[in-house]
């Protein structure tokens, strides 16, 4: 019987022992440590790359990672980017131009999901075409021949495309006309109905859903038709004050002959101021009738035609006339400026924009971007600015004459200041862990380079304490703290760092469990009188052995 209670306690003690170790042994698996690399992301008009880092598999294979991403308070789509640790980037597609949207990063493991925290981007906005205006060729009395070459359709498609035309300059889808189906790439139109020995200014011109745009202009003058090609036949029927002669028009020059007849002189080569008699219009045969001749004269005869006369001319030209708009979108590091061309001064604008610098009068000679030809209003994009700095700006426009500048406009870049930064709830606490995190609802101008949350069981922590890093940019994030003493209260503080130095979420508190403690104990009374006792404790989290 003795021997049968010591195996009783040998039992009990024993399951003491497994259970400890079972307890110990059985290991946590992390959720996966996921960030966007926000400074990598590119924009377009209806699309956005996207790029992540799974850091961390956090104890167990990352089966599956990705993006979800959509508008804010919408529903989100998923885009899966394979599985693993690493870096790996992805296209959002199926975006609406100048649009604000929300993307996220994941991975999941046996653990569950991470997540990188909400970030936000706003795709391109749509902008006017770009197109050139060729060369006018074939040019003929009433007709020629000019095109374009669209280059770029401003992030729509290019519905109509063509070159339009105009005894006046600046001619407009307004006035005549002719397209030359659509999207981007080279096109040729025929002009037609036009008038002789004029000159005419034509522009290449695009349409998208934002509107037109309109390529350089181009001037060309058709050609003066040539004089017509006209016979004399012999005279007949010759008296003494009559006689009858004629010709032919076998060719009008390239317009209708408006008059034809014959012409006579006592003196040669005769012409229509001296005596004519008119024989209707237009090409072929005709005879006519002379009278009024002097008895035994001679006279000399010539059939004429008429189309017109020839007169040119080549007009001068001045620099052109530009404008400049108001500066928008001032930023820290970059600004949108617009500007207008409003006279070409006589000759085609090959170049317009805009120039800058940190001293009055900018010129081309220095920091500028060019956008397009022609006359028209257009915009531009300033960038790789200086933070906090007055710059000046002035738009600009070159002919074959010399380059014009507009009005001076002065503007200053926004100072750097640093994040803006909240602190989350505490949660999941317990004895030695507990998860915390932020939201980073300003970047303060500058890109944040870390956040994440730092503690300690005195008020107001700081990142030269203990800290858990986050990863970077704007947007919600959580992390762990780990290492925490059981049953004792902390100070949490969100933190995010950009070039301005770390910024602070309001102080949040909370106190950690206190760690359980199990006991067993054993008694026996064995019938030969004796007493045998056993048990022991066991605290959850000390070692095993």
């Amino acid at each position: 019987m003795k021997n049968n209670y010591r195996r009783i306690i040998a039992f009990v003690i024993m399951a003491v022992v497994a259970f400890g170790l079972i307890t110990c042994q059985k290991e946590k698996i992390e959720v996966p440590t996921v960030k966007v690399n926000d400074g990598a992301i590119t924009l377009n008009y209806t699309s956005a790359g996207v790029s992540a880092e799974v850091t961390d598999q956090g104890g167990a294979e990352v089966k599956s990672r990705g993006f979800v991403y959509g508008l804010s308070g919408g529903s989100l789509d998923t885009v899966f980017c394979g599985s693993g640790v690493g870096v790996y980037s992805a296209e959002l597609n199926n975006l609406q131009p100048n649009t604000t949207y929300v993307y996220e990063a994941f991975a999941k493991n046996a653990g569950g999901t991470g997540t990188s925290g909400k970030v936000t981007f706003t795709t391109r906005d749509n902008e006017l075409p770009i197109v050139k205006t060729s060369e006018v060729e074939n040019i003929g009395t009433t007709t020629a021949s000019c095109g374009g070459h669209v280059t770029g359709d401003g992030g729509a498609n290019i519905t109509e495309r063509g070159v339009c035309w105009s005894t006046n300059h600046n001619p407009t889808i307004n006035e005549s006309h002719v397209s030359s189906g659509s999207g981007l790439g080279e096109f040729a139109c025929n002009l037609s109905s036009l008038s002789a020995n004029t000159t005419y200014y034509v522009r290449a011109y695009a349409k998208n859903s934002k509107g037109v745009a309109y390529g350089g202009e181009k001037d060309f003058t058709t050609l003066d038709f040539d004089l017509p090609e006209v016979t004399t036949v012999p005279v007949t029927n010759i008296t003494q004050t009559s006689a009858k002669c004629g010709g032919e028009v076998i060719n009008d020059g390239g317009t209708e002959v408006t008059e034809r007849g014959v012409c006579w002189s006592s003196n040669h080569s005769p012409t229509v101021n001296n005596h004519k008699v008119q024989a209707g219009e237009g090409m072929g045969s005709f005879t006519c009738n002379i009278t009024g001749l002097n008895a035994h004269t001679k006279y000399y005869v010539r059939a004429y035609a008429i189309n017109g006369e020839e007169v040119d001319f080549v007009t001068g030209a001045n620099p052109p006339t530009v404008s400049i708009g108001i500066v928008t979108n001032i930023t820290t590091t970059s600004a949108m400026g617009s500007g207008n061309v409003t006279n070409d001064g006589g000759s085609d604008v090959t170049e317009r924009g805009l120039c800058w610098s940190t001293h009055h009068e900018p010129t081309i000679n220095g920091t500028h971007v060019e956008t397009g030809d022609g006359t028209g209003e257009f915009t531009a994009a300033m960038t790789n600015l200086t933070a906090n700095t007055t710059y000046y700006v002035r738009a600009y426009a070159i002919n074959g004459v010399e380059p014009a500048y507009g009005d001076e406009v002065e503007f200053t870049t926004l100072s750097i200041s640093v994040p803006g930064v909240t602190t989350a709830s505490v949660t999941n606490i317990g004895n030695t862990t507990a998860t915390g995190g932020g939201n980073v609802i300003s970047d303060g101008g500058a890109s944040v380079t870390e956040r994440g949350i730092c503690w300690s069981t005195s008020h107001n922590p700081t990142i030269s304490g203990s800290h858990a890093n986050s990863g970077t940019g704007t947007g919600e994030f959580t992390t762990n703290m780990t290492g925490l003493t059981p049953n004792a209260t902390y100070y949490v503080r969100a933190y995010a760092i950009n070039s301005q130095g770390p910024a602070y979420g309001e102080e949040v508190n909370f106190k950690t469990s206190q760690t359980p403690t199990y006991t067993i104990s054993v008694s026996a009374n064995p019938t030969n009188g004796g007493t045998v006792t056993g048990g022991g404790t066991y605290q959850q989290g000390q070692s095993c052995r």
